[in-house]
């Protein structure tokens, strides 16, 4: 998974309470944020081999703002963990940049290859 909020997003809460921004979001949007209606809480624990890379590296000041700790500039670090994930790796790269950054494609390979990610000197 790249960038995931599977804990729900704190944009999306944030957004749904500033109330233009708030109607500007979808169902679908709506449905990511932290409250009962979050459709990511409701998954719960991961039954298959996963791997998650987070962005940390913001694409956009003005949400980071909005978002408690290190982030993406659209998702958390802290939120796009998964009870039952077989690994976790932080990359420099905003939400935006991760598909498309050759370093976290050859990463994607590797898990898929060996079931974990490419620990590099340095990281």
């Amino acid at each position: 998974m790249l960038a995931p909020p599977n804990q729900g997003s704190e944009l999306v809460d944030r957004m749904k309470s500033i109330p233009l921004l708030g109607k500007s979001l979808g169902p679908a949007a709506r449905e990511l944020g932290r409250d009962r209606y979050s459709l990511p809480l409701k998954l719960g624990r991961a039954r298959f081999e996963l791997g998650i890379i987070a962005g940390n590296r913001s694409g956009n000041l003005l949400n980071s703002l909005l978002i408690d700790g290190q982030d993406d500039g659209t998702i958390s670090v802290r939120s796009t963990r998964l009870p039952g994930m077989d690994d976790f790796i932080i990359l420099p790269y905003s939400h935006r940049s991760l598909p498309k950054s050759d370093e976290v494609i050859e990463q994607v390979i590797h898990f898929l290859k060996h079931g974990a990610f490419e620990r590099k000197a340095g990281r």
